[in-house]
């Protein structure tokens, strides 16, 4: 039994070293509730920004429904991270945190689309669950994503 004591306590140290819950294992807590994506026409060409510009970023809106409240969420223009010199020709949507799967775009009084999303869950042993949204469709189309984790959009105008 003597014997034994020194064998159990080398387990116990090898099982708590093996283990990622440790305070120095960091979780993977995915990505955050937002989405990038470039707009463009059916010639490809960008409709934030241009010689080919059709929508002022300032007057794009996304919101959800929930029973009779809207929920809205954060839409900015900008420059992508990943593509310097890139100037305002991105479209940054940060969902709300209660992760709707449709989302309504307003891209001017008379122009309303609908982006379907659907959750992801990730997390592992050590962290808890989450869920982050990836979009699938505009308007019943199909999106696609590109490099970089962007989506494109394609109006049809």
């Amino acid at each position: 039994m003597k014997n034994d004591i020194p064998l159990l306590l080398l387990l116990i140290l090898i099982a708590t070293l093996g283990s990622c819950c440790f305070a120095s294992q960091k979780c993977d807590l995915g990505p955050r509730n937002f989405s990038t994506f470039k707009i463009l026409d059916q010639d490809g060409k960008n409709l934030l920004s241009g010689a080919s510009k059709k929508y002022n970023g300032d007057s794009i809106q996304a919101y959800s429904l929930s029973g009779t409240d809207t929920v809205k969420h954060s839409c900015q223009i900008g420059p992508n991270a990943y593509d310097p010199p890139a100037n305002d020709s991105f479209l940054a949507i940060e969902y709300d945190d209660r992760l709707f799967t449709t989302v309504f775009l307003v891209f001017d009084a008379k122009d309303k689309d609908t982006l379907q999303l659907i959750k992801i869950e990730g997390g592992d042993k050590c962290c808890r669950k989450y869920f982050y949204p990836v979009p699938v469709s505009f308007n019943l189309q199909p999106v696609q994503q590109g490099e970089n984790g962007v989506f494109t959009i394609v109006k049809k105008l």
